[in-house]
């Protein structure tokens, strides 16, 4: 019992998973196993903490909750399907090769070539989606180690951060949107690939990055004019959370401004204020933007 000394307030600081999360996670997967103290406290051991961050990353990096756990907890997710057929694409295998053997600079010109051949708005929306599925997959088969999953992850970032550089700036007018994560949700490579889109299609925006809170968000949009305010979660953000968020944001920002969540954690299928754009998929901003027109009035011509 000396080993399960963590509460699950701990927990969840530690690992940035709600204890809704947590509680859920343990009731329909098994894990993780607390035990229980003489007040009847749900303890965890520093093990399970461990583990739990990694099902976040892995969660994050596309695969499903089911998945992420049982690899952590050591089962194999997909028990006899060749791990080749798992991926959805062939450029995975070539960069989990890379990772195998400590390759960062492959596994930056793999990315680059992708993003080069395919084009920005291709490789945002598919490529770069599959691709992270197909490293969740490898690391829950042990293909590669977690500190590998790491590299991997700063090497995304460093592609979306280059290619969002290079893309000149053709509006001089004002920042139309603001970029974030709520409180709690560490994951930045959602705002990352929405800033990368934004700007290719023409849209200013600004990125404020990771645990934002409100106050910060109405500063920056009272500073700058922006009329929209972008936030992304995954899946391991709790969705009564992500949902609180929203309405919170809503009830303090003004009637004029327009809220976007995006990403795996976010309450698509709650019923949300009407200035409120609910999306999955980085290629929603498609449809989204069609409510927008004044977000599009700048020449849409391609851009690299």
């Amino acid at each position: 019992m000396s080993q399960y000394k963590h509460d699950i307030t701990a927990v969840s600081l530690e690992t940035g998973l709600s204890k809704e999360t947590i509680r859920k996670w343990e009731s329909r997967y098994g894990f993780p196993k607390p035990q229980r103290n003489s007040s009847k406290e749900r303890l965890y051991s520093t093990a399970q903490i461990r583990s739990l961050r990694e099902a976040s990353r892995l969660i994050n990096s596309g695969v499903r909750p089911k998945y992420a756990l049982l690899a952590v907890a050591g089962s194999n997710p997909i028990e006899g399907k060749p791990i080749a057929k798992q991926l959805q694409l062939p450029l995975s295998e070539e960069i989990i090769a890379a990772l195998q053997r400590n390759d960062r600079d492959r596994v930056y010109y793999l990315l680059q070539r992708a993003l080069i051949t395919h084009g920005v708005i291709a490789f945002i929306e598919d490529t770069l989606a599959k691709v992270n599925h197909d490293i969740g997959v490898a690391w829950s088969h042990g293909l590669i180690k977690i500190y590998q999953e790491h590299l991997y992850s700063d090497v995304v970032q460093g592609v979306l951060n280059k290619e969002t550089l290079d893309i000149p700036t053709f509006c001089e007018g004002p920042i139309d949107i603001i970029l974030a994560t709520p409180p709690g949700e560490i994951h930045t490579i959602g705002i990352q690939m929405v800033e990368l889109w934004l700007k290719f299609h023409g849209i200013r925006s600004l990125s404020l990055g990771a645990q934002v809170p409100i106050s910060e968000l109405l500063e920056a949009s009272r500073d700058i004019g922006a009329s929209v305010i972008g936030i992304s979660v995954t899946s391991a953000y709790a969705l009564r959370h992500s949902r609180k968020f929203v309405l919170d944001l809503c009830s303090a920002v003004p009637e004029e401004m327009d809220i976007w969540i995006g990403g795996s954690g976010a309450p698509y299928k709650e019923e949300l204020p009407v200035n409120v754009k609910c999306f999955q998929e980085i290629r929603s901003l498609d449809s989204i933007l069609v409510d927008f027109p004044c977000l599009l009035s700048v020449d849409e011509s391609p851009r690299g």
